[in-house]
């Protein structure tokens, strides 16, 4: 039987988020992003996978409400050492290199992270940026370099580990790919992209259990995942059971539907009519 078409997911720092609030400065940037920390001087805010840190000194509203503040209610800077704060020209560059990169304009986009990089040497996220950009150019090699260097900065980065993966399946390198996707699941037993991609490696190599292990992992961790369902179904259709499929198959089509993506409807659609 056919292998259908399986979502092989190539992560980088440039998702959109789905649910979040939006930020208003008052320089007028509108931030929109998920806040998972606050403190009575700052908050911090998941941007793109990315957590930034703004002062409530320089924010003008969240989710339209006015921000008041007082330096009475400031707390020490040295008690967090830990987070990273980011200049204005570091989310410039930044920000403009995730536009060049949504309309695929990639020599721009390099040139966007390498003035990210001169700001900010250490910067994993303008590597990852870089890395993503090679694959688009077919220069495999650079782009694990890149991914490995993203990696050395920061060694519980899951993102560059699954990325590595990712590179080593588009050449179909698939043993290889296999202990880097183990490597991004070991950094964060939360990341749902690498259970998928461990999961494709493994059907890819006809070992469709092992598949279906994976991509129950990343369903049970994310049940909105639409491509974890549609590689469920799949999975089990190769492994010769037809109705766990076409239930999977129909979930796919469902959460496809729910997040307005025409072709993966389609596809799985196409799929759960060639099942008898």
């Amino acid at each position: 039987m056919g292998k259908g078409l399986i979502v092989l997911t190539l992560f980088i720092i440039f998702t959109v988020l789905v649910f979040g609030e939006e930020i208003v400065l008052k320089n007028g940037k509108v931030i929109n992003g998920k806040i998972v920390k606050q403190t009575p001087e700052f908050i911090k805010v998941e941007v793109s996978g990315v957590a930034i840190k703004y002062y409530r000194e320089t924010i003008e509203t969240i989710d339209g409400e006015k921000i008041t503040f007082s330096s009475s209610e400031a707390t020490s800077e040295n008690n967090f050492k830990e987070e990273r704060v980011f200049s204005q020209d570091w989310l410039n560059h930044y920000g403009q290199a995730e536009k060049y990169l949504e309309t695929r304009q990639f020599d721009q986009a390099i040139v966007e992270f390498q003035e990210v990089l001169k700001i900010d040497p250490e910067s994993f996220e303008a590597y990852t940026g870089i890395g993503f950009v090679y694959i688009e150019f077919a220069k495999y090699d650079q782009a694990i370099d890149s991914f490995n260097r993203a990696i050395e900065i920061n060694p519980g980065y899951a993102e560059a580990y699954d990325n590595i993966g990712v590179v080593y399946s588009l050449q179909r390198q698939y043993q290889q790919a296999i202990p880097y996707f183990e490597k991004a699941i070991h950094a964060n037993l939360d990341y749902v992209p690498a259970y998928n991609n461990l999961g494709s490696t493994y059907f890819f190599l006809n070992r469709y259990p092992e598949a279906v292990i994976c991509y129950q992992q990343a369903f049970q961790i994310d049940p909105q995942n639409a491509d974890s369902a549609y590689n469920l179904g799949l999975a089990f259709r190769d492994l010769g059971k037809p109705q766990e499929a076409k239930d999977y198959l129909k979930k796919a089509i469902e959460l496809y539907k729910v997040g307005g993506n025409a072709y993966g409807v389609q596809k799985a659609e196409a799929e759960f009519r060639a099942i008898p």
